[in-house]
């Protein structure tokens, strides 16, 4: 059999590596696709997000996966500009909800907190609803 790295033998461990200040955690997310209420694929980016969509689907409410909005905001940890990518739309009482799932732990981050600041603001500019769904919504 070929494999056309096999000349590659250094270690991972042996390769000099930039480490950043974050240290690296270690979680693993399950990904996957999910129907949407047209038939389409949504990816899930974790397992919160699939019972979500999934709940969303049993309740008959209609959503879509954001697969084109971003929006700028200010990340505090480097003072830089950054896109951030809300999970989905719901449409819902003729409203349009823009929507991040998110365990309930991170909400408090500074970066959560600067993309939802953002989020607030271009939804109201839109006539939305920017809203966060944690485990907690989702359980109900």
């Amino acid at each position: 059999m070929f494999f056309p790295f096999s000349h590659i033998t250094k270690k991972l461990s042996e390769c000099n590596i930039k480490r950043f200040n974050n240290p690296i955690k270690k979680v693993k997310y399950k990904k996957g696709f999910v129907f949407d209420q047209d038939g389409k694929f949504a990816s899930f980016d974790s397992g919160l997000e699939e019972k979500y969509f999934k709940k969303l689907n049993l309740a008959n409410i209609k959503w879509k996966r954001n697969d084109y909005l971003s929006i700028s905001y200010l990340n505090p940890e480097d003072n830089k500009i950054h896109q951030y990518f809300p999970d989905l739309f719901v449409y819902k009482n003729e409203k349009v909800y823009l929507q991040e799932v998110k365990p309930s732990f991170e909400i408090r981050n500074p970066v959560v907190q600067a993309k939802a600041k953002a989020a607030i603001s271009f939804c109201e500019k839109n006539g939305w609803i920017f809203e966060f769904v944690t485990e907690k919504e989702i359980k109900k």
